[in-house]
């Protein structure tokens, strides 16, 4: 019995860990029906696991049950994104001034060669390989920090971040040309790095929030496309964008 009941745990903790990826990583778009019976044949689980870890995500806020009891990721209004942001800027600049002053030439070297990866991700437009370098970036630079209260709520912000993604890559062209003309954008990590290596809370932080507000500047650019984008990758429903 004991075995079983083990065995159950561990499918439940894959099943919770796969679904919390998939929607970090933006596969679920805003808006989106899902069904625990196609998540459950998707990932060749039962339906207990599915339920149990569909619970757990609804509590976070990255899934909701509507008053009809179907399951969809929810929509963000305009203002919302941007609480969303702002606060990702708060705590995040926090974890990157902690991870400055507990920084060791080995963690840099792991941070250095991240963002190498992502420099040859970024110079062959390989957008969905720059946004999993981007986020191995920030989370090995985040746990660098060591608080372990900080490192929960950053997890969490960018759960709820996860199904913004397709907005951005339905837009490429788009994307690509603010990639092209803005030199800025490359050079946020570069400056965490600096950082890192003398040991500069304060310049980590403002890096970092930089980087995170260049997001949001991103989104706000292109206000009417991403209702448009919401909308088409909903099925035509009216996203939530006001």
């Amino acid at each position: 019995m004991t075995k079983n009941k083990n065995n159950g745990n561990g499918l439940q903790k894959t099943v919770f860990a796969k679904l919390y990826a998939d929607l970090r990583r933006g596969r679920y778009k805003p808006g989106e029906q899902l069904s625990g019976r196609g998540l459950a044949k998707d990932m060749g689980a039962s339906l207990t696991p599915v339920r149990e870890s569909i619970q757990r995500l609804e509590a976070l806020g990255a899934i909701e049950i509507t008053k009809t009891g179907s399951l969809r990721i929810p929509k963000l209004s305009t203002a919302e994104i941007e609480q969303l942001y702002n606060l990702r800027m708060l705590v995040e600049g926090q974890a990157a001034a902690e991870a400055a002053e507990k920084a060791t030439p080995e963690t840099i070297q792991i941070l250095e060669e991240i963002e190498e990866q992502a420099a040859k991700a970024f110079a062959n437009r390989e957008l969905g390989q720059i946004s999993t370098l981007n986020e191995k970036f920030h989370m090995q630079l985040y746990q660098l920090s060591n608080n372990k209260p900080l490192l929960d709520t950053i997890n969490m912000l960018w759960l709820r971040s996860g199904p913004l993604l397709p907005a951005i890559y339905a837009f490429y062209q788009v994307i690509t040309n603010h990639l092209e003309n803005s030199s800025e954008a490359e050079n946020f990590h570069h400056t965490v790095l600096n950082a890192l290596r003398e040991r500069n809370p304060e310049t980590a932080r403002k890096a970092t929030q930089a980087d995170i507000r260049d997001g949001l500047k991103m989104y706000k650019s292109l206000a009417v496309d991403l209702k448009q984008a919401m909308g088409g990758l909903t099925g035509g429903a009216d996203p939530k964008c006001d």
